[in-house]
């Protein structure tokens, strides 16, 4: 709140402060006696409200912990929307992968979910319905799922944020969601499946194929930003805090 304080002709001895109010948008005048104390007289009428004098301060207070609350809330929504929306884009991958594998590559329609499961199950699975093309093994399967899904709530999670930072819309999304997964295939063939053992699975499954498969999940997700854009908003319903209390305190006259 800002304050300009006057001496008045008629008051020689009384110093006015000319007040702010924050909730009423008026301005008011109080004395303040000669001895700097405030005088009791630091609440006014508006609008049929009672304003306290500081209750500008209030409203920054209010406005910094809505602001904080928001920007906790929207991050924590593009987290969960991202995990969700990476799980779906990491469905489709699965579903081409397990097809493609069972059709033109003739791997069996499970190996590639035991394929990931294999540095904690072991080779044996995959191995099996690679040779047999239809073995089912619910155990390694399940894992595989399981990770895989762990692996794609993940990225989607980091696309979300990417998105949200970037405030990608549109056929940019689209586009970037394919960037993203490219870049994705590039981490897990250079770094993450050495690291697991698992140097060889792209060129086990060819690489136009292990390509597609991480194009899909990168365009799902971009068509998820590019249909559902308020998922990654930076404030929740596009309002901002301060617009949120704008008309706090005020009363239709």
């Amino acid at each position: 709140m800002t304050e300009e304080h006057l001496v008045l002709a008629n008051a020689p001895q009384a110093v006015y402060s000319i007040l702010g109010c924050g909730m009423c948008s008026r301005r008011y005048r109080t004395a303040l006696p000669s001895d700097g104390t405030l005088a009791p007289e630091s609440r006014h009428q508006g609008r049929g409200d009672t304003c306290a004098r500081g209750n500008t301060g209030n409203e920054e207070k209010t406005l910094s912990a809505i602001g904080q609350s928001s920007r906790s809330f929207v991050t924590g929504r593009t987290v969960v929307a991202g995990a969700i929306a990476g799980m779906v884009a990491g469905a489709v991958m699965a579903m081409y992968a397990m097809i493609a594998s069972a059709t033109f590559l003739h791997q069996g329609f499970f190996t590639p979910l035991y394929g990931i499961a294999s540095p904690i199950a072991g080779q044996s699975a995959m191995m099996t319905s690679m040779q047999k093309g239809v073995s089912f093994a619910f155990g390694p399967a399940l894992l595989g799922l399981v990770v895989h899904m762990m692996w794609s709530a993940m990225y989607g999670v980091v696309f979300a944020l990417i998105a949200r930072a970037a405030r990608l819309r549109g056929v940019t999304a689209v586009i970037a969601g394919a960037v993203f997964g490219l870049a994705i295939q590039l981490v897990m063939s250079v770094i993450v499946l050495p690291i697991l053992g698992l140097a060889s699975m792209p060129g086990t499954i060819g690489l136009p194929s292990f390509t597609v498969e991480h194009l899909l999940f990168g365009l799902t997700l971009g068509l998820w930003i590019a249909a559902r854009p308020h998922d990654v908003a930076d404030v929740a319903g596009g309002t901002s805090p301060r617009t949120q209390v704008s008309g706090y305190g005020r009363r239709s006259a």
